[in-house]
């Protein structure tokens, strides 16, 4: 009978490709056979309730070869997939939840006995675009600083999602919230140095979900943002204070935060530049609608044209204490 078995027979198979060994009339594997990966017939079970394989479905009748993708069909319903997001730290918060919640913030300016500010509340929704109002001198550039642990308060929580910003979360929480000054300091020497920090800095720190600005991007902000013009050799501080915040804004936007705190990013700039400036921060909502914006501003018509809403920070200070005249 040896002459009439096929190779694989003779090697110690099955005619179907199955080990034979001694003793044994069962046909064990290492691997499924093949018919595991066809589409089953409409009488197959249904697809497990958990998301792991099951055995393969009895074969009643024919089959067809189907695409063999990562959505492979299981019976007459599609086997249900793993839940995106990765860890619950690095997964971005419901869109029903504000990016950014201020509770109760206070801070007493040294060798003041009162609050400048008091029982601040304010939250900051995902695709919000929120001006922060006030006198010159109330304490908004302070209150900003506040929002990111530049400057200590007397009371008072500040979250980004699930994230509380405490002496231990302060560096995670400062890749989240970026904070933007009127007058950016330096961080390298030339402009180079500064883009090339920026991308150095987002590809170790910032979470993996989050792509950083690549080289060609930043250089396409450049152009957008009307920066195009200047060597990139020159030293940072010889540049305009209007090119200083046009320079810390891509710096800025290469880490890809979900919130912008920026305090009068315009102030410096002619009319064309801030139609620029103010062009990208539209479109930074519009293309990525998770991400939310604090802007400071003296210009009425600026927050017409940019923001849904205004805090008025005269809301939270204290009124002036008067004395009864005998």
């Amino acid at each position: 009978m040896e002459l009439f078995q096929r190779p694989c027979e003779r090697a110690g198979y099955g005619s179907r490709g199955h080990r034979r060994f001694p003793g044994s009339h069962q046909r064990t594997h290492q691997r499924r056979p093949a018919y595991h990966l066809l589409e089953p017939c409409p009488r197959a079970p249904p697809a497990p309730q958990h998301g792991d394989l099951a055995d393969p479905p009895q074969r009643t009748g024919p089959r067809k070869l189907q695409h063999l993708g990562r959505h492979r069909r299981a019976g007459p319903h599609p086997r249900p997939l793993r839940q995106p997001g990765g860890p619950p730290h690095l997964r971005a918060p419901p869109m029903t939840s504000p990016l950014l919640r201020a509770t109760n913030l206070t801070w007493t300016p040294p060798e003041h006995t009162s609050p400048l500010w008091q029982d601040v509340c304010f939250d900051l929704l995902p695709g919000e675009m929120v001006a922060l109002d006030g006198e010159s001198g109330s304490g908004k550039s302070t209150l900003l600083r506040a929002l990111v642990a530049l400057l200590g308060t007397d009371r008072g929580d500040v979250r980004c999602g699930d994230l509380t910003l405490s002496p231990e979360t302060v560096h995670a929480f400062r890749r989240r919230v970026v904070y933007l000054h009127q007058r950016p300091a330096p961080l390298a020497t030339t402009c180079a140095d500064e883009l090339r920090l920026a991308r150095h800095y987002a590809s170790r720190h910032i979470p993996p979900h989050t792509q950083p600005l690549s080289e060609d991007e930043q250089h396409t902000l450049l152009k957008r943002l009307g920066l195009s013009h200047i060597p990139l050799t020159r030293h940072f501080e010889r540049l305009s204070p209007g090119e200083q915040q046009r320079f810390a804004l891509i710096r800025a936007l290469t880490l890809q935060p979900p919130v912008l705190l920026l305090d009068e990013p315009t102030a410096s700039l002619d009319s064309r530049s801030t139609e620029r400036v103010e062009e990208l921060l539209h479109e930074l909502l519009a293309d990525h609608p998770t991400r939310a914006i604090l802007l400071v501003t003296h210009h009425k018509d600026q927050r017409a044209r940019l923001t849904s809403r205004t805090i008025h920070i005269a809301s939270w200070q204290p009124a002036p204490h008067t004395t009864s005249s005998p």
